[in-house]
């Protein structure tokens, strides 16, 4: 999955990187936390204050915790797929700071947007592809005529977001890629370990980094929190903050809270655009939420488990 950002905001994509995803399940935008994104030590190593058999058992955890994740993106990658649902897409953007060129401004003008698709994914064989049937699309609380098909967001794209988690964890990622148990956590009612994945220092990715919540008996992927600094687009972002005069913070989440067949499929995605300031209150410039709910599946099939070096 993939997630870029577009002339007027950020765009996220499936097995490209970048930013835009889902809808609903429990957890709304107000309840989900936010990203808070550091420089980490990106080791596959423990703590330095662990013990040396501490560190040993901390290292079998990641590496047991590493096979079963690449075992459930190759059946993720793999699966055959025909199902639909509802992708309701709502995104507020500020247009005030850069009109009046004043950060400090206390004026809004908010764009409101929402977008109803009929949303259809297929993968069979050598065909992959997801249709959108706009159903209803609001352009600043006006009915909008629809023209063409696809998406039309204008902060953020998001596209085959189902495949987040396999440029993340995919086996064929693995080289590229340093991993860290970071934690644990409870999202959409279950436990996760907090699984860390970084780009090493000097290859090239076209996937963003992030941490990914692991549910640790099976490997599934219940949610991602993708680093802002590779996301794609972000350049233009860090543009903006300087004419801003201010730092930027882009945080974007996706969760997966339905699953069917041992598989999880896209709930909420949110992805904010803000501005920080010292001394200023942050300036939220654009905010996306994306759910997909309505599930109707007609197909779900893995094949046959492989072993995964």
């Amino acid at each position: 999955m993939g997630r870029q950002i577009k002339n007027k905001g950020m765009v996220r994509w499936g097995l490209v990187p970048f930013l835009l995803a889902i809808g609903l399940m429990p957890g709304s935008p107000e309840t989900t936390p936010r990203p808070s994104w550091k420089t980490a030590d990106s080791s596959a190593t423990a703590s330095i204050h662990l013990s040396a058999s501490q560190k040993e058992d901390a290292n079998l955890r990641l590496i047991n915790l590493l096979g079963k994740t690449a075992l459930y993106c190759h059946r993720l990658e793999n699966a055959a797929l025909d199902f639909v649902c509802l992708e309701e897409i709502t995104e507020d953007i500020d247009y005030s700071r850069e009109k009046s060129g004043d950060f400090a401004s206390k004026d809004t003008i908010v764009e409101k947007n929402t977008y109803l698709y009929d949303y259809q994914f297929i993968r069979k064989e050598n065909i992959k592809k997801e249709v959108r049937k706009p159903l209803m699309i609001m352009k600043d609380g006006r009915l909008a005529t629809v023209k063409e098909p696809g998406l039309l967001t204008s902060a953020v794209r998001v596209e085959y977001v189902l495949f987040g988690p396999i440029g993340l964890l995919g086996e064929n990622w693995r080289p590229r890629r340093n991993f860290r148990i970071a934690g644990e956590d409870a999202v959409i009612g279950e436990r996760a370990v907090i699984l860390e994945s970084r780009i090493r220092p000097g290859m090239e990715g076209s996937h963003c980094d992030g941490n990914a919540w692991i549910r640790e008996s099976d490997g599934s992927v219940l949610k991602i929190e993708w680093d802002q600094s590779t996301l794609g687009g972000f350049k233009q972002i860090e543009e903006r903050a300087r004419s801003f005069k201010a730092e930027p913070r882009m945080t974007s989440t996706t969760e997966y809270g339905f699953e069917k067949n041992g598989l999880r499929f896209p709930s909420l995605d949110i992805t904010e655009e803000v501005y920080l300031k010292a001394g200023k209150e942050p300036f939220i410039r654009a905010r996306t939420v994306i759910r997909y709910k309505n599930y109707r599946f007609f197909t779900v099939e893995s094949k046959a488990e492989v072993s995964i070096k």
